[in-house]
């Protein structure tokens, strides 16, 4: 299993308002890889994350809506089926030092970004081996304040395959579009109002399979999940060890430092990872980049969710929020 793997950028990105001019910032997570808008699948096996300069000029126009086929459902290349705990390998550590700041700290700059998020742009990757099947998605947001768009997958049908789920949200109300439901595709439009936190238990415990829908629960279910997500990790008995790590890498001669929640649950008796989570944001606004989930339970296969997101500037079309009649 070689790591999902995607150029990720950032320009200057307007997160909020009344907050002055945003700054222009140059990132990726995956190694510099040039992928094409009409790629259908993510890159793979690039190296360790190195910084990419990137402007608003330097990216291609309309990136959070590749050239992919126009179905709802989005099975592209589902490709390894199973992947046996003992072939994943760790997640890198190189570069990382633990960081001054929390990691409850982390996740709440991380939630506080949603809250605020307005004219961004993310073009996505999704790659997950599960226990009911497997499969590579592209995937959008888009996000204007209180209109948004975004999609997740799921896993379900006769056979199991991987679907799309979008989500609409515009002015305190929303819909979920489903594939498999008919004429009622979307749901009955319902209000949006958002607040609160979800239960760090259940999040914790649907992370590995579900975190796609999860790390963006917050224009889902209108609540803050990192937080509460973080908050479970160290909770006694979770069996993991949680920390906020940063690394630095120059950009046009500046300095930035990247962070990450870096989490991982090793078997006290074998030394064995169970399970590693990573959570990568990027250094000035925090927003994620890459979020990876490893349950490698030993002599069985493992669970597999990797998310890479590609954040420009977003140029509105006031269509991407319209709300069915």
């Amino acid at each position: 299993m070689r790591h999902l793997a995607w150029t990720v950028a950032l320009g200057c990105l307007g997160l909020c308002a009344g907050c002055g001019h945003p700054k222009p910032v140059a990132t990726a997570d995956p190694a510099p890889v040039t992928v094409p808008p009409s790629e259908a699948t993510p890159a793979t096996g690039a190296k360790d994350p190195v910084a990419v300069p990137t402007k608003p000029g330097d990216v291609a126009a309309n990136p959070s809506s590749p050239d992919a086929p126009k179905t709802d459902d989005m099975n592209l290349a589902p490709g390894v089926k199973h992947v046996p705990s003992g072939k994943v390998p760790p997640l890198s550590k190189q570069g990382w030092h633990r960081s001054k700041m929390s990691s409850l700290d982390l996740a709440a700059k991380i939630d506080k970004t949603f809250w605020n998020l307005s004219g961004a742009a993310a073009d996505i990757r999704s790659q997950f081996v599960l226990p009911i099947g497997s499969g590579q998605m592209k995937l959008d947001g888009k996000f204007a304040g209180d209109r948004f768009s975004l999609s997740y997958p799921i896993i379900e049908g006769q056979p199991p395959h991987p679907l799309r789920i979008i989500v609409i949200g515009n002015g305190g109300m929303m819909t979920e579009f489903h594939p498999n439901g008919g004429k009622g595709a979307y749901s009955p439009k319902h209000s949006f109002k958002p607040g609160g936190s979800m239960d760090g238990a259940d999040v914790l415990a649907k992370w590995p399979t579900e975190m796609p829908r999860l790390a963006l629960s917050h224009f889902i279910t209108g609540k803050d999940v990192f937080v509460p997500l973080v908050k479970a990790l160290q909770a006694p008995g979770s069996g993991f060890s949680v920390t906020a790590e940063e690394r630095t890498s120059t950009l046009s001669g500046k300095y930035y430092n990247y962070y990450r929640i870096h989490a991982s649950r090793i078997d006290p008796k074998t030394k064995q990872s169970l399970a590693e989570y990573e959570i990568l944001v990027d250094p000035i606004h925090f927003l994620p980049l890459t979020m990876r989930t490893h349950v490698t339970p030993p002599a069985k296969n493992a669970i597999i969710q990797e998310w890479a997101g590609r954040w420009t500037d977003l140029k509105i079309n006031n269509s991407d929020f319209k709300l069915p009649n």
